[in-house]
């Protein structure tokens, strides 16, 4: 699991430095769709499970659900600074 651990956190650091950056299209909704379908399908099992863990990877989860919000309150933002 920590290998995975490690993976997601390069992925999110890549995508989070190079298509949010250049506002990409899609860029949003691909890490709400990773996140959603690979930490949060992980964390889902625990609580199903009653896993030890389920709170621990339950905070894994928090970079995928703040980036596509803070994603999208930056091009609100920087629209007005025109």
């Amino acid at each position: 699991m920590g290998g995975y651990i490690v993976t997601s956190g390069i992925f999110t650091c890549f995508v989070a430095s190079t298509s949010f950056r250049s506002r990409l299209a899609g860029a949003a909704w691909l890490t709400a769709a990773t996140g959603l379908t690979s930490i949060g399908l992980m964390v889902f099992v625990n609580f199903a499970t009653d896993s030890d863990f389920k709170w621990v990877l339950a905070t894994f989860t928090l970079p995928w659900a703040v980036s596509p919000g803070l994603y999208y309150q930056e091009g609100a933002t920087a629209h007005l600074s025109l």
